[in-house]
C-alpha cells in the first residue's frame, strides 16, 4: 500500500490522482471531477485521525485500507457520477457510488504485494490480487457508500482481511478453536 501510505502527503495525493486518471482512461470516461480540498482531507484524516491506538505506523494493511476507504467515502472527493452506459445500473443507482467503488479498487490494488507482519518477525506477502464478483462488489459499494469511520471501521477491516485471505489462502492464520 505504499502508493496510498508513502508517508509523504504530496506523493499520496499525486498517486491517488494518477490512479483516478488511469481508471478514467481504462474505461474511456473522460475526466473525473475531483475536489482538491476533499482529497486533501482524505489524506490528512488517514494520517492524523487514524483510529488505532498504536497509530498508522504499527497498523495492519487491512486497518490502513479500511481507514482509507471510509475517509474517501466520507470526503466524497469525486463529484461526478460514473456514466450509466459504462457501468451496471445497480451500481449507478447507489448514492456516492463513484467514491465507494474507486476507494475499494484503490485498496484492492494497494493490498496486492503488500506485506503482512506476523509474530516472531515473520513477513508474508499477498501475492494474488484481491478478487470479488461484480455483484458482491456492487453490494459492498452499497454497504459502504454512507459508512463512517466511527461505525464501520472494524467491520470493513475484517471484511478486507477475509477478502485478502480468500485470494491468498496461504497468508491466513491457521484456524484455532475458541
Amino acid at each position: 500500500m505504499k502508493f496510498l501510505f508513502s508517508g509523504n502527503h504530496d506523493m499520496d495525493y499525486n498517486n491517488i490522482l494518477a490512479f483516478l486518471d488511469g481508471f478514467s482512461e481504462q474505461y474511456a470516461l473522460g475526466p473525473l471531477i475531483v475536489q482538491p480540498y476533499a482529497l486533501d482531507r482524505v489524506i490528512k484524516e488517514v494520517y492524523h485521525d487514524f483510529p488505532c491506538k498504536n497509530g498508522i505506523e504499527n497498523a495492519s494493511i487491512f486497518k490502513k485500507a479500511a481507514t482509507f476507504v471510509l475517509a474517501f467515502v466520507d470526503a466524497q472527493p469525486i463529484i461526478n457520477p460514473l456514466p450509466r452506459d459504462k457501468f451496471p445500473e445497480d451500481l449507478i443507482h447507489i448514492n456516492n457510488h463513484q467514491n465507494g467503488l474507486l476507494a475499494l479498487l484503490m485498496v484492492f490494488r494497494g493490498m496486492h504485494q503488500a506485506s503482512i507482519c506476523r509474530p516472531k518477525d515473520e513477513i508474508i506477502t499477498l501475492q494474488n490480487e484481491i478478487e470479488i464478483p461484480d455483484h458482491s462488489l456492487i453490494d459492498l459499494v452499497d454497504a459502504i457508500s454512507n459508512a463512517s469511520l466511527n461505525t464501520h471501521f472494524k467491520m470493513l477491516t475484517l471484511f478486507l482481511e477475509q477478502l485478502a485471505y480468500k485470494t491468498n489462502p496461504d497468508c491466513q492464520y491457521p484456524p484455532k478453536k475458541i
